[in-house]
């Protein structure tokens, strides 16, 4: 007996080791959507354009695992179409502090600059499956090679399917970069290789005027095509500031050009003003946000424009979202619309 509770104590010793060191583990779930009331111009309805999203994150200091399952309604009566899909799934290892390796359906959005309408110019976002190294060889830089594998991402569809060779993926390598200097500004930069239709993306977000919000960004699209086809053009400015602690007034202006559009047959420019004026209070903050786009077409010259006020209410970092946005266009016989999104976030 006394032999048997000697081994059984070294037994809990040992486990008790293992334990000790055993990596701790890291997780989050995060439950995130939209629905709400919407007007197409003829009619008023409920419930179109539902979507509930579902994160999961775990992690340890070497392994991690990275998911989003997200689910969308849209339509109403017999034409709702609901769908299931696996928006990324993918897992990392840290072999060493300086190098990780991503693996699966990989979403990685710190090598872009968004701007306010969560758009982005300048950098690129790592949304595909396949493979990405990325590495930080100094302080403040880091860089990543992206290895795509395209992919069927529906789950309603059935079981994903792999539809390009490894051979064919090296023709769509991307290469991203991302340099912080401190009091000084993010810089990015990215290649984007599509075999006949690369891109190039540069962007800045300045840091040295106190309460300025000061982004730049140049994107093009359309290297290695024809002259005439899929081209596509974008110049960003970003200007905000913080009027007082509660107060920030953002103007963003963007010029463009894009040539993938069926309407366009030669290139024409043309430009999207969106002002933002956010207050927050405590807990709430109140935004109104108004936006033109001057859609300069070859064979249509019209005017997009939109008025949207908002109110959002936090708890930490949950918050619950109401807002109501009015849009309209000039375009001869377009239709006003309006819509009352409800969205919402709540993590674990």
């Amino acid at each position: 007996m006394k032999k048997l509770f000697v081994l059984l104590l070294a037994l809990t010793m040992v486990g008790a080791a293992f334990a000790a060191d055993a990596p701790a583990v890291t997780t989050a779930i995060a439950v995130w959507g939209e629905t709400g009331v919407y007007n197409n111009g003829t009619d008023t309805y409920l419930g179109g354009n539902n979507a509930l999203d579902f994160d999961f994150d775990a992690s340890t200091e070497k392994f991690g695992v990275s998911s989003e399952i997200e689910w969308i309604q849209d339509g109403t009566g017999p034409a709702v179409d609901t769908n299931l899909y696996l928006d990324w799934a993918y897992g990392w290892y840290k072999p060493i502090s300086m190098l990780k390796i991503d693996l699966g359906y990989i979403w990685d959005d710190s090598f872009r600059l968004r701007n306010s309408m969560l758009q982005y110019v300048g950098g690129a976002l790592i949304n595909a499956n396949g493979i990405a190294v990325v590495a930080t060889p100094i302080e403040g830089l880091s860089a990543a090679v992206f290895l795509p594998a395209k992919m069927d991402k529906g789950v309603a569809s059935g079981l994903p399917g792999y539809t390009q060779l490894f051979s064919d993926g090296i023709k769509e390598l991307d290469v991203v970069a991302k340099y912080v200097m401190k009091d000084v500004g993010n810089f990015y930069a990215s290649y984007e290789g599509a075999n006949k239709n690369s891109k190039l993306g540069v962007a800045a977000d300045l840091k040295m005027v106190p309460n300025a919000t000061i982004q730049l960004g140049f994107y093009y699209a359309g290297m290695g095509a024809a002259a005439t086809v899929g081209q596509d053009i974008s110049v960003m400015t970003v200007l905000g500031y913080q009027v007082t602690k509660e107060l920030k007034v953002t103007e963003e202006f963007n010029i463009y050009s894009n040539n993938a559009s069926p309407e366009i047959a030669t290139k024409a420019f043309g430009w999207l003003s969106n002002t933002t004026a956010a207050y927050r209070l405590g807990d709430v903050r109140y935004q109104l946000a108004a936006k033109v786009n001057n859609k300069r077409l070859t064979t249509n010259d019209y005017i997009q424009y939109s008025v949207t006020p908002s109110v959002r209410l936090y708890e930490g970092t949950n918050y619950f979202n109401v807002a109501f946005n009015y849009a309209g266009s000039t375009l001869s016989g377009a239709k006003a619309t309006w819509k009352i999104p409800f969205g919402y976030s709540i993590a674990f």
